[in-house]
């Protein structure tokens, strides 16, 4: 505390930096809803809030699917995996248990036997 008092009343010029606020995506999708909500235009929105207006619009898709319930729309969706993920559980399970029983056998010979590219087997053993 003492140290910012002698900061503030030394002869140094102050000098500070005024930034615009950061919006996070968040909350340009509550603005976008709000905006929305208040029967605004896509275009209006996008061009006040400064964001795409097909950004915009998919809020607006997802709004009238609610029926106009904000709070299922005002989060992004969660990721999901790939439904033809070849990386599953039982796959790596059964790739480490090849590379215990032939620890001599090479990546590449081990990637052929799977049909995965090398790469994917140098993943699972790392």
């Amino acid at each position: 505390m003492l140290m910012l008092k002698k900061f503030l009343h030394s002869d140094m010029p102050l000098k500070i930096k005024m930034t615009a606020p950061i919006l996070t995506n968040e909350m340009k999708r509550h603005a976008v809803i709000v905006a929305l909500i208040a029967n605004h235009g896509d275009l209006e929105i996008s061009r006040f809030l400064k964001v795409a207006r097909s950004f915009v619009h998919k809020i607006r898709c997802e709004l009238e699917k609610e029926d106009g319930n904000a709070s299922p729309v005002s989060k992004r969706k969660k990721h999901s995996k790939r439904s033809d993920s070849i990386r599953t559980p039982e796959f790596i399970q059964e790739v480490k248990q090849n590379i215990r029983d032939n620890p001599g056998k090479s990546m590449r010979s081990i990637a052929k036997e799977f049909c995965v590219s090398e790469k994917t087997i140098r993943n699972i053993c790392a």
